[in-house]
């Protein structure tokens, strides 16, 4: 029970979370990307399109936001978490403002916040990112490794019941056999007197 309850744990709990995270990270990626093309392009219709990417995938990023939330328990977890949420809300409204600029045409503005303000917090942002990445990594490397140690358990204590098992049944099986023989031997000798 103990090595399926921990295969199940590292399944069913920490390795989405490390999909989420990393998920985080590309979403982000692409957003940077977005702000980049958007500051670059001079067609309306794609500027529309680029920033309702960008809405969409902030929305994925809140609701993986609000899943790791209400997953994440261990103390060290919720500690990065906040960090990272920390980091996200002061990343968030800067690259709103360059996205703003942007759309306003006011790129050389968009441009010196981008290579600024954007860049710190970015920094940060991503910094928190990569230190949840590597938590949730380890916690899943934890796991996998107390499965393995519950696998080789129960291997063992399988091989030792049968070991047990066979030498009770050869016991038994001599038992058998000389309950039998003893009778029979005796009343071959004395048929034979």
């Amino acid at each position: 029970a103990d090595m399926n309850t921990g295969m199940r744990e590292v399944a069913d709990d920490k390795f989405p979370k490390v999909v989420m995270v990393n998920t985080i990270k590309d979403l982000a990626n692409d957003n940077r990307a977005d702000i980049r093309n958007l500051l670059l392009t001079t067609d309306l219709v794609e500027s529309k399109k680029i920033q309702e990417r960008m809405a969409e995938r902030r929305k994925e990023q809140s609701e993986i936001f609000n899943k790791l939330d209400k997953s994440i328990t261990s103390d060290k977890g919720r500690e990065l978490l906040k960090a990272l949420t920390d980091a996200r809300d002061v990343y968030g409204p800067v690259t709103n403002r360059v996205v703003a600029l942007g759309v306003e045409n006011k790129n050389a503005e968009a441009y010196a916040i981008l290579t600024t303000e954007v860049r710190d917090a970015q920094k940060v942002y991503f910094d928190a990112i990569d230190e949840m990445i590597a938590l949730q990594t380890k916690l899943v490397e934890e796991g996998a490794a107390k499965a393995d140690e519950d696998y080789n358990n129960a291997r063992n204590l399988m091989i030792a019941l049968s070991l047990i098992a066979g030498i009770l049944g050869i016991g038994l099986a001599v038992f058998v056999t000389r309950s039998i023989t003893a009778p029979m031997n005796e009343a071959l000798a004395a048929a034979n007197s």
